[in-house]
């Protein structure tokens, strides 16, 4: 097991007595003024709303030390919201409770025996496995439908200082093989899923991206590329899936959160549960298509204000699972801080915190989810904006959605040859 650097340790012991003041302060303060929908938690207004409520929690008992870093120095902002209903695909819990008594761990903490559902119902804080449980939960569930297509998405590439420097249109294909409401994919039953990321603007980097296969099994990916000048498919290096995403602040094994199989990370360990501040019933609903300018076309995000990479969103109180998982020897970062919602249906995580091998901080990610219209008739989750920002290098990319009427999620027409690596050569003639 590798040691934390003491800084972290020291973050981890303050991180504890701050929650238990939080939760002794609640208890002291019963009334508390209760804040209204759509007060606005900034700079300007932080320190007159951590003394009052919302849902009957003090602001100061939801706010991370992480946000009130990105609010106070980094214009950071929150339109705040009280609870509303989740919405999400009621079959997983019916898939839960018919196969998850199959499903457990071996001693190398791989996932055995999942069939579909969430791999792992009622973790305990007690469990020594809870934290892996909880990031298995979060990438085998279909949370984000068992088939997506998001054509396009935008990254805006942005400077902190500079403002917005690049647009990119990408579209992002997932097919999950395994873990869905039909049978099974019959040829390979080990392969997990299909999942793509190609450019289709500009027009110089169209056609830049990779399509991996994921295994059931936690073996590394097999990776492949169209490489246009020779119109043929290339096999790539399965190594590649902590490298940077084209140039942008995402990293392969942190697209839409995290996107890697638990084991290739040699620790994990559970913080705890707290209440925070997150989005799930965002309001990012894609992008002004046909405006012009920049601020126009992508309206929530403050592209006329430095450092241009915040956003308007809506925020309420949420429970979350807060878990640290340490990186291997030749990744970027030396550990991340994942907060995990803890709906036992929608593992959602709508923020992360990346830290270097001396205990700073590097990266915060921030996801907005939304309830949204699937294809097959049903409502679920899908995430409408996200911004990964580098605070060393101020630096950030904002991946904003296309308009509703221009992705799909759960197309009951999906078929996975679609999906899979003999689909490439097909896409950019």
């Amino acid at each position: 097991m590798q040691h934390q650097p003491q800084s972290i340790a020291m973050n981890n012991f303050f991180y504890k007595i701050l929650t238990v003041c939080s939760i002794l302060l609640f208890t002291l303060t019963p009334h508390a003024a209760e804040i209204e929908d759509n007060t606005r938690l900034n700079a300007t207004t932080i320190d007159q709303l951590l003394d009052q409520t919302l849902d009957g929690r003090l602001i100061s008992s939801l706010i991370t030390p992480n946000q009130e870093l990105m609010i106070r120095d980094h214009g950071f902002e929150m339109l705040l919201i009280h609870s509303q209903e989740l919405y999400f695909d009621e079959s997983l819990a019916e898939l839960t409770e018919k196969y998850v008594d199959r499903v457990s761990l071996t001693a190398e903490k791989h996932l055995r025996g999942y069939v579909a559902g969430m791999p792992f119902r009622d973790i305990s804080e007690q469990d020594p496995d809870a934290a892996i449980k909880i990031a298995y939960n979060f990438l085998r569930a279909p949370w984000l439908g068992q088939n997506v297509d998001y054509d396009p998405m935008y990254f805006l590439i942005i400077d902190g200082k500079k403002g917005l420097r690049r647009q990119q249109g990408w579209r992002f294909q997932r097919y999950f093989l395994t873990g869905l409401k039909q049978p099974p994919h019959s040829s390979d039953k080990s392969i997990l899923r299909y999942q793509s990321l190609f450019a289709e603007y500009p027009q110089d980097i169209r056609g830049v991206g990779v399509l991996t296969v994921n295994y059931q099994d936690n073996r590394l990916p097999d990776v492949y590329a169209y490489v246009k000048q020779l119109r043929r498919v290339r096999r790539l290096s399965s190594g590649a899936w902590a490298d940077r995403v084209a140039g942008s602040d995402f990293l392969t094994d942190e697209l839409f959160g995290m996107d890697v199989q638990p084991n290739w990370y040699p620790e994990w360990r559970l913080i705890g549960k707290r209440w925070m501040l997150a989005t799930v019933h965002g309001e990012s609903f894609g992008l002004e298509e046909y405006e012009n300018s920049p601020e126009l076309r992508y309206p929530n995000v403050h592209l006329d204000k430095a450092p241009y990479w915040n956003f308007d969103e809506v925020y309420e109180p949420r429970e979350v699972w807060v878990v640290e998982a340490t990186m291997p020897k030749r990744h970027t970062y030396a550990s991340r801080r994942y907060f995990f919602d803890s709906h036992p249906y929608t593992p959602m995580l709508p923020w992360q915190e990346s830290y270097n091998r001396k205990g700073e901080l590097e990266k915060i990610m921030v996801i907005g989810y939304q309830s949204v219209p699937w294809e097959d008739g049903s409502t679920g989750i899908g995430a409408g904006i996200i911004a990964a920002i580098d605070l060393k290098k101020m630096h950030a990319t904002v991946l904003y959605n296309a308009p509703l009427d221009q992705y799909r999620i759960n197309d009951p027409y999906a078929v996975a040859v679609d999906y899979a690596p003999q689909s490439l050569s097909r896409r950019f003639r």
